[in-house]
């Protein structure tokens, strides 16, 4: 599997992990094949990823809130910010990493929102689809040996799944559909 592969690393250090995600053995440059590492605090207080899917045809909101501690707290609620269902489950260290992963080596942390948006080649009108947000907090971050600091992204992007069909050349938009695959999955 390909995250398996690209995790080389991880080194603890007073409660911070550090990680180092390695090019791509299949050669060329390509942006997903640029070596990034990252690290963040695993303070149960601290929340490192959140992903909240707006809208759409239930005009709900769905919220995954990841902390460093590994508890992964889902809320569904009403279009009027009624909870309706709540669940926490506890990942381990390795699913946490994994998914922080798939945010970072798709360029989440190097994109701004303009910058996402221009990557959609073959926009798509589409009038009841919901949003997906990604918010990402990561306690430090090197791209390509250049040190960036902590760093923290809100990206946002509305049908992802099906710009994914229509942009498949894009890195970012493939990396909201592999992370949404990969919350589903737990």
């Amino acid at each position: 599997m390909k995250l398996l592969r690209i995790l080389a690393l991880a080194v603890a250090f007073a409660g911070i992990w550090v990680f180092l995600a390695p090019p791509s053995p299949s050669g060329g440059s390509s942006e997903a094949e640029v070596s990034r590492t990252f690290s963040f605090d695993t303070d149960p207080q601290t929340t490192v990823l959140t992903v909240t899917y707006l809208g759409g045809l239930s005009g709900g909101r769905t919220v995954y809130l990841v902390h460093g501690d590994g508890r992964l707290r889902r809320e569904q609620r009403s279009r009027s910010g009624e909870l309706r269902r709540s669940s926490e489950i506890l990942l381990s260290f390795n699913q946490v990493q994994a998914l922080l992963r798939v945010a970072v080596i798709h360029g989440f942390l190097d994109l701004t929102q303009e910058e996402l948006r221009a990557e959609i080649v073959r926009p798509l009108a589409i009038s009841d689809a919901g949003t997906m947000q990604v918010d990402l907090e990561v306690t430090s971050y090197e791209r390509a040996g250049e040190e960036m600091g902590a760093r923290n992204r809100t990206l946002r992007l509305s049908a992802p799944q099906a710009l994914h069909r229509a942009n498949p050349e894009s890195l970012a938009i493939k990396g909201f559909v592999e992370l949404s695959q990969l919350l589903a999955s737990y």
